[in-house]
């Protein structure tokens, strides 16, 4: 899978069901609240490795990739 062009669909639907702030989310990836903030707006995609970190946070997320969809899911 191309590092940079995942672009994740439910991102930021996540990030309000945990009534979380941008900053918050960012800090919990370790990126800036402006990454983020880009990411949900569609202005930036992401790498595999972020990928792995949101589907950590949050227990699964959904991603486009070349125009399928997959589902990356944390393992219990």
């Amino acid at each position: 899978m191309d590092e940079k062009i995942i672009r994740p669909v439910d991102l930021k639907e996540k990030r309000l069901a945990r009534r979380w702030t941008q900053e918050e989310l960012a800090r919990k990836l370790g990126i800036t609240s402006l990454h983020v903030s880009r990411i949900e707006a569609g202005r930036r995609n992401i790498s595999f490795a972020l990928a792995l970190k949101v589907a950590r946070v949050f227990g699964s997320i959904t991603v486009q990739h070349e125009g399928e969809v997959f589902l990356i899911k944390k393992n219990k």
